[in-house]
């Protein structure tokens, strides 16, 4: 898997790929951890979970992960807190580490940013949330909303021809739409998606990028359309949709 982001210093179309980051979910609850892990997982990141100090410092110094979201109530780590563990150690200072506690201790992860946080979250947690503070602090490129791997049909419409091929990533924003035939970059269409609804959903689109099937790339061919005037409430529903994709095996409240 490769993270994807597009710069818009970047011609259309190129963008940049790197292999994916390692995250660390330190958390006392272990159940909690682990689940917020598998979350992180289904966003394309290397995740791990740690709810002790042995198990926290093994996977910080063995790993060096490249964040750390850290429980305020995680354990002592050899008499320190985790935080000073990190920011103390010279080889772990690059990790970023991002505090994580309930709205009542909220002056509490404010004073953590003055000793070497990076920032800070109040539960409860959505995954647009997650996603979004992850890569703000890890990747050169960051998206800005959720992802999701998917296999649905989908039929493309040009003008009065239309082609069924399927979508293999969706956010609310638009598709990667899997075609050994993409069509070029600035093409405009429209897009019928068969979704879990009551009847397909109509949306108009254009081909921002393509990736043909020559790429030298661990990426499948095919094209990036983004939606164009979408309706809000539409655009809304795919919000929901995703949210509840990503969190179907775990719960919305497993995050809290």
């Amino acid at each position: 898997t490769f993270y994807c982001g597009q710069d818009p210093k970047l011609k259309a179309g190129e963008r940049i790929f790197t292999a994916p980051k390692n995250i660390l979910v330190a958390d006392p609850d272990q159940t909690r951890a682990v689940r917020l892990a598998t979350l992180i997982k289904k966003l394309d990141y290397n995740a791990f979970a740690a709810s002790s100090g042995p198990d926290f410092l093994r996977i910080t110094v063995g790993i060096i992960p490249n964040l750390i979201l850290l429980d305020l109530n995680m354990p002592l780590v050899e008499g320190q807190t985790a935080l000073q563990t990190v920011r103390g150690h010279r080889s772990l200072g690059i990790i970023k580490v991002i505090t994580i506690s309930d709205k009542a201790s909220q002056q509490e992860l404010e004073a953590t940013i003055d000793k070497g946080a990076n920032g800070y979250l109040i539960r409860p947690l959505t995954p647009a949330e997650v996603y979004r503070t992850i890569p703000k602090h890890i990747e050169p490129h960051p998206r800005q909303v959720p992802r999701l791997n998917v296999i649905f049909r989908a039929t493309v419409f040009t003008g009065t021809t239309g082609r069924s091929l399927f979508v293999t990533v969706i956010s609310e924003l638009g598709v990667f739409v899997r075609t050994l035939k993409p069509l070029p970059k600035g093409s405009r269409l429209k897009l019928s998606l068969d979704l879990p609804s009551a009847k397909p959903i109509v949306l108009e689109g254009e081909v921002i990028y393509v990736v043909g099937p020559e790429r030298a790339v661990a990426e499948e061919p095919g094209m990036g359309i983004k939606f164009v005037s979408i309706d809000k409430e539409i655009q809304s529903g795919l919000r929901r949709f995703i949210d509840e994709q990503l969190t179907g095996s775990i719960g919305m409240d497993a995050l809290l």
